[in-house]
C-alpha cells in the first residue's frame, strides 16, 4: 500500500507539490491522496486557480482612471469630515 500523509501534512506541503519541488515518492503519494481526498483536492483546485489568477496581469488590471478618481474622492471625503 505505502507510505499515506495526513490532510495537513498534505495541506502543508501543497505548495512544494505544485511546485514539483518535492521527492517524487513524496510527489506520488500527495497525488493518489488528492485522488482520494475530495477536500484536500478542492484545496488543491481553488490554489491553483488563484495563483492562475494573480499571474494574470489582465486579472490586477484598474480601468483608465480609476487611480484619479480614487484620489479625488479620498480627497473630498478627507475635506469633508475635517473638523473646525
Amino acid at each position: 500500500m505505502g507510505m499515506v500523509m495526513s490532510c495537513r501534512e498534505v495541506l502543508l506541503a501543497m505548495s512544494s507539490y505544485m511546485d514539483s519541488d518535492l521527492d517524487t515518492s513524496v510527489m506520488d503519494i500527495m497525488t493518489r491522496h488528492f485522488a482520494a481526498c475530495r477536500s484536500c483536492s478542492a484545496q488543491l483546485r481553488s490554489t491553483r486557480n488563484v495563483v492562475e489568477l494573480i499571474s494574470d496581469p489582465r486579472a490586477l488590471r484598474l480601468p483608465a482612471g480609476f487611480a484619479d478618481r480614487l484620489r479625488n474622492r479620498f480627497t473630498q471625503s478627507v475635506t469633508v469630515s475635517k473638523p473646525n
